[in-house]
């Protein structure tokens, strides 16, 4: 005998019969989603299948001798659930369920799945995983946390943020990010001291100091010294950040100024990067950001970077010869900026402001000559350029920053904790015969959202 199968008319498989005869018969949904609700098979045993709001199949129920569903005497309803009372003749039906965010009734879980780790890295084994909230050790300091699901809001329009309790410590260090349908909503997983620390600095001064403070202290973990501040008001301007609250340094134009010792910071003579953030009270003049100049730029100076009188970002070493990188873009008085400079060993020098380079490479030579000179934030050695605004985050390298690393040292510094788009709770779909009684209040959506709460580190002393 020949093997036969009967197809609708669209292309979907109606009956099936084997060489030897026996036939399968499969009924569809009636809405027109191609699921297949229930089968039929030779000998007379149908099987039923019941799908979710997202279709997805949940539940199968036989196979068991029985008539077409929802007739009288089968054993089946025509959702594909089981009869209250099934005829003898349908024996005990097997039954499997598989469950995506219900419970084994189809009832909705109102609970995100949590994972927590002992690290802040959300790697290895995890060491809890549960259907309900954290507990305590979930959040405390040297652990990370996940949350996965669905969430159904009421239909509409909605926009998302996240709030890490307004605590200072937190506020600082703390990562969270979100996603919904696998797109990030939005991503602070990383600070700016995380992502500037990560790249292993050689000198780094966050200048967040305490109102008063005389000193800026350094911000690297360890080996660090800190920098002699004079004339700078600490504690009262706002970093560049909207999440972070550690503070900026201000300088006020005409003697505020930090020493930083020669013994701690990079001599300039081959790769290098300047990385700084300043928000300039004006424009009109040159005005220095970090320089180990001697005192008019003209001889030995491994390094300085500056703006000039109209605004643009400027890179310049002499050793005899100036040389110098100056932005395509200016600043703004007023605005926060991230600006860097970075150097090959082979003397390539790239300017980036907020992250992106600006303009094309410079060639410098590869090697310069240095000097003992302690560094200098806010003004050049002979006590002119002075800088007048805020500045914070100072770090320099002897080592060559790429592009991918000084554009994440931006997107830390400017995340927030607040969705710039909006995600849309549609009504409810209208559910085909055979699926969960329990519908959603909308068209759910996957979401995850990432937590750590960092090791808060201890700062050195001055």
């Amino acid at each position: 005998m020949i093997r036969g199968i009967c197809y609708d008319t669209s292309g979907r498989t109606l009956v099936n019969t084997t060489a030897t005869g026996q036939s399968t018969t499969t009924v569809w949904d009636s809405g027109g989603q191609d699921l297949p609700v229930s089968s039929q098979d030779g000998t007379g045993r149908v099987t039923t299948t019941v799908y979710d709001w997202a279709l997805r199949a949940t539940d199968s129920y036989g196979p068991a001798t029985s008539s077409a569903p929802g007739v009288a005497g089968s054993c089946f309803q025509s959702s594909g659930y089981p009869v209250a009372s099934p005829p003898p003749t349908c024996g005990t039906i097997p039954h499997t369920h598989t469950g995506f965010d219900t419970d084994k009734l189809g009832n909705r879980i109102n609970a995100l799945q949590t994972t927590s780790w002992n690290n802040i890295y959300q790697a290895g084994a995890p060491a809890t995983r549960s259907t309900s909230l954290p507990s305590a050790a979930a959040w405390t300091s040297g652990a990370s946390s996940q949350y996965t699901g669905e969430i159904a809001l009421a239909p509409g329009t909605y926009s998302f943020s996240a709030s890490l309790g307004g605590n200072v410590a937190n506020l600082a260090d703390d990562g969270i990010r979100m996603f919904i349908d696998g797109q990030p909503v939005f991503d602070r997983w990383t600070s700016l001291d995380q992502a500037i620390l990560s790249d292993s600095p050689d000198a780094y001064w966050r200048l967040g100091d305490a109102s008063g403070s005389g000193t800026a202290a350094s911000g690297l973990a360890s080996g660090g010294a800190a920098g002699t501040a004079s004339n700078v008001t600490f504690g009262v301007d706002a970093g560049p950040g909207t999440v972070d609250p550690t503070k900026a340094g201000k300088f006020n134009g005409t003697s505020s100024k930090v020493t930083l010792p020669n013994a701690n910071v990079p001599s300039g003579t081959g790769a290098l990067s300047v990385d700084a953030w300043v928000k300039p009270a004006a424009i009109g003049a040159y005005q220095m950001i970090v320089t180990k100049d001697t005192s008019n730029g003209a001889t030995n100076n491994p390094y300085e970077l500056r703006l000039d009188p109209s605004g643009h970002v400027q890179f310049l070493q002499s050793n005899g010869t100036v040389y110098t990188a100056t932005s395509t873009s200016t600043l703004t008085a007023g605005t926060w900026y991230e600006v860097t400079a970075t150097k090959t060993g082979s003397g390539l020098v790239q300017l980036y402001i907020n992250g992106t380079a600006d303009g094309a490479n410079v060639a410098f030579p590869g090697t310069m000559s240095t000097n003992t000179l302690d560094a200098l934030i806010g003004v050049r050695n002979d006590n002119g350029l002075w800088f007048n605004g805020d500045i914070a985050d100072v770090s320099i390298s002897s080592q060559t920053l790429t592009a991918d690393r000084v554009a994440a040292r931006y997107a830390a510094g400017v995340a927030t904790l607040s969705g710039t788009s909006t995600v849309i709770f549609a009504a409810p779909p209208t559910l085909p015969v055979g699926t969960l009684p329990v519908a959603p209040v909308s068209t759910p959506h996957t979401v995850r959202i990432d937590y750590r709460n960092r090791l808060r580190r201890r700062r050195r002393s001055p």
